[in-house]
């Protein structure tokens, strides 16, 4: 298990479940926050490129609101590049309605395909197991 402190937010690679988690929490998800995060999942990935059964579980709980516009406009920019990060899924978990439509929105501009919204992490983790 890595784990890493990004500003206020935790994230951290489950090796076992081949999972990477993203908690945003605590006060404003930044664009520089979301710049180390990117890295950091990069870094991760890296090294699973033929055989990558690598999740993401993106913890929106305490809602999109704590994210600063920058932030936002440079995860969207980043994800029509790239189209978003190689993960064979994303789980968003625990968003409220305005979030959810705002990262589905978010998500179709941007390409990223393959996501659900769940309450729980054990609903999120019996679909990455389908």
């Amino acid at each position: 298990m890595q784990e890493w402190k990004i500003g206020d937010h935790k994230a951290r690679f489950d090796n076992k479940e081949g999972i990477m988690y993203l908690h945003i929490g605590g006060e404003g998800y930044t664009a520089e926050n979301n710049r180390e995060f990117q890295k950091i999942s990069e870094e991760v990935f890296a090294g699973m490129e033929d055989n990558r059964n690598v999740m993401v579980i993106l913890e929106n709980s305490d809602s999109i609101h704590s994210m600063t516009k920058d932030a936002r406009k440079e995860m969207m920019d980043d994800m029509k590049k790239t189209g978003g990060m190689k993960a064979d899924k994303t789980a968003i978990i625990g968003a409220s309605p305005s979030v959810r439509m705002f990262t589905k929105v978010l998500l179709k501009i941007s390409g990223v395909k393959n996501n659900k919204f769940f309450a729980t992490q054990d609903e999120a983790k019996a679909w990455f197991n389908e």
